[in-house]
């Protein structure tokens, strides 16, 4: 039996077998592979007693039905969740057995956590089975690291005289626990080599408001498919279903620039942090213009001539800056500039420290409309 639940975005099957010992299991697996055939992409988990002996779950022998249904589960890609342990799913007077499986596909996979058989007693000779589906899985912080040759030639002497050993141990293999211990070992090995040598990777990820809808997606489908009759329709009913797409276009970018606006004033709203990305933004806005009032200093026979292209609401600004400068030379440098009717202002300053001082007087009044250069006179 298998069941459909219809998430938010994706397709879900739940399906529960069971696969008589008394019978050939071959129907049933054809049966799961309808299913798969037809629906490749949805999210599959699959729960049943299949009666079937195989050392990948744990049984000490493996029969002919357990290598039928390990040559469905390779191919398939399917993950089997149950533990190494010593807990069995069937248990009887004369002994215990592990014939109920649970399988998944790989997309789904890791939403499955807390598998378990249950102690609790079920009135059958079968234990309970329990798992958790988890609804989202959080974000894995990926190590990155900074490769050059020369690192890359010294972690390669490393990880060969490391790894050595690995070969020969993979030769006694006897089991998938074992398999699995020496790849959790040479992984292990690879990580702590990589530390050394390279360089960690700093990654700074932008924090990015989720704006995409449902809606948005149905309007989007829409949208392509009127383009697609409007470009299959005979010439005398290509005009009419072209003024209908124009006319979803445009409602569509309407909805598209609705919701980031939306989604902004949301994430905006519901920022907590003092310290956390919209200060961030705002602190690397101001920066940036900052950088703007940075110039270069030209000397021309111990003299620097600086001009000034204020916006029309700044021209007070330098008239407030001579005030304070008074009685000094800049003050007075300020004062006696020439104005021209463009709104650029020209003085020349006798030395570096007095357009250092100029530059200083400009930023703490927080006149960051100003735009300062250099401009270097033959004289």
């Amino acid at each position: 039996m298998t069941i459909s639940i219809n998430c938010k975005y994706e397709q879900l099957l739940i399906t529960s077998i069971y696969c008589s010992p008394q019978e050939d299991m071959g129907p049933n697996l054809h049966i799961l592979e309808n299913i798969f055939s037809n629906l490749r992409r949805s999210q599959h988990v699959i729960t049943g007693d299949f009666n079937a002996h195989h050392d990948m779950w744990h049984y000490n022998n493996t029969d002919n039905r357990g290598h039928t249904l390990a040559d469905f589960i390779a191919p398939h890609n399917l993950y089997i969740h149950n533990l190494s342990s010593d807990t069995p799913t069937f248990e009887t007077a004369n002994g215990k057995r592990w014939p109920d499986l649970t399988l998944s596909t790989l997309s789904i996979s890791s939403k499955i956590q807390e598998w378990k058989v249950l102690d609790d007693p079920s009135h059958s000779d079968h234990n309970y089975i329990s798992f958790a589906l988890i609804e989202e899985i959080p974000d894995l912080k990926l190590r990155r690291f900074l490769i050059s040759k020369q690192k890359a030639r010294q972690f390669g002497r490393k990880i060969f005289t490391s790894l050595q050993y690995a070969e020969k141990l993979i030769d006694k293999c006897a089991s998938p626990d074992a398999v699995h211990d020496i790849t959790e070992t040479i992984i292990k090995t690879i990580q702590e080599t990589a530390k050394n040598p390279f360089k960690l990777h700093n990654n700074n990820k932008n924090t990015k408001t989720n704006w995409w809808t449902k809606e948005l997606r149905c309007e989007k489908q829409h949208t392509k498919a009127l383009r697609r009759k409007m470009n299959s329709a005979p010439e005398g009913l290509k005009m009419e279903i072209w003024i209908k797409y124009k006319q979803q276009l445009a409602n569509y970018k309407k909805k598209i620039t609705e919701a980031k606006l939306h989604s902004w004033k949301n994430y905006c709203c519901n920022n907590k942090e003092t310290y956390g990305q919209l200060y961030k933004m705002a602190t690397s806005f101001e920066s940036m213009i900052r950088k703007e009032l940075v110039h270069e200093t030209v000397e021309v026979k111990g003299s620097d001539e600086i001009t000034l292209k204020p916006m029309a609401s700044d021209i007070d600004v330098f008239d407030e800056i001579s005030g304070e400068l008074n009685p000094t030379d800049l003050g007075n440098h300020i004062q006696n500039a020439k104005r021209y009717d463009n709104g650029e202002i020209k003085l020349k300053l006798a030395n570096k420290k007095e357009v250092s001082k100029l530059e200083e007087a400009i930023l703490d009044k927080k006149n960051l409309s100003t735009k300062i250069f250099t401009k270097r006179e033959r004289l």
